[in-house]
């Protein structure tokens, strides 16, 4: 079930490539995003090395709206790794009167340290927005259901349903720089999963600007030796495109 789910959302986010690529046999279309990396390490007293990256573009035509964002943190204290995360997730939404829209949704997370083996969810519902004062500030929402599959360390693959609750407020204040701020919550049968999302990129010179990242999440139930809410800051180098 773990490549399963793996092979589907690589699948989904293949196809939004190739459907990317046909766009732009027909006309001048690309995608927007930013994509970044950063790195910390210490020697002396203490020895550590953090390293992430991580990918967010957004691709518009007509009524078609995809999103892809990928991410991935390691961190290694004194040669003993404390932390290593892989996630990524993929959505269209389909405009389909005025500003409401249909969306489908699969994310992909294995978090070595969560407890969980890994967590796959595909979703599909409905998303409007709210506020557009194009192009600079935008609002969206979104509820849909669907599934979630997952493994707990030691344990055996389950599977159960969601409900999702999205939003995300995004402003580009300036060329090249944005605030946007991101909430989520899946709502599942045995355990809910919450997520806020703040992120600040600031251009420093021509598509090189710098990314500050605050992310919250919090896991209904956990194992006993792990802790419901974890906390990531982040500041990479990041190219705009």
């Amino acid at each position: 079930m773990k490549h399963l789910c793996g092979i589907c959302l690589l699948g989904m986010v293949g196809l939004q490539g190739v459907a990317a690529e046909a766009d732009l046999a027909v006309e001048k279309s690309h995608w927007d995003g930013e994509a970044g990396l950063g790195y910390v390490g210490t020697t002396g007293n203490t020895r550590t090395d953090t390293f992430n990256a991580k990918v967010d573009m957004t691709h518009e035509k007509d009524k078609w709206r995809n999103n892809l964002t990928a991410n991935t943190l390691y961190t290694k204290n004194s040669d003993v790794k404390t932390a290593e995360k892989y996630f990524i997730s993929g959505q269209s939404n389909y405009s389909y009167s005025g500003d409401m829209s249909l969306f489908g949704r699969a994310s992909y997370e294995d978090d070595r340290f969560s407890g969980y083996e890994y967590q796959a969810t595909a979703t599909a519902g409905l998303g409007h927005r709210f506020l557009a004062v194009r192009p600079s500030i935008t609002l969206d929402l979104e509820a849909g259901g669907g599934i979630k599959a997952y493994q707990e360390e030691g344990g055996d693959n389950k599977t159960e349903g969601v409900f999702r609750l999205a939003g995300k407020y995004a402003w580009d204040f300036r060329e090249k720089s944005k605030f946007t701020q991101e909430l989520s919550s899946d709502i599942g049968e045995q355990f809910t999963v919450s997520k806020s999302i703040t992120s600040l990129t600031a251009q420093l010179m021509g598509n090189f600007a710098i990314n500050l990242g605050y992310t919250v999440k919090y896991t209904s139930r956990v194992p006993q030796d792990k802790k419901k809410t974890d906390t990531e800051t982040t500041i990479n180098l990041v190219y705009v495109f």
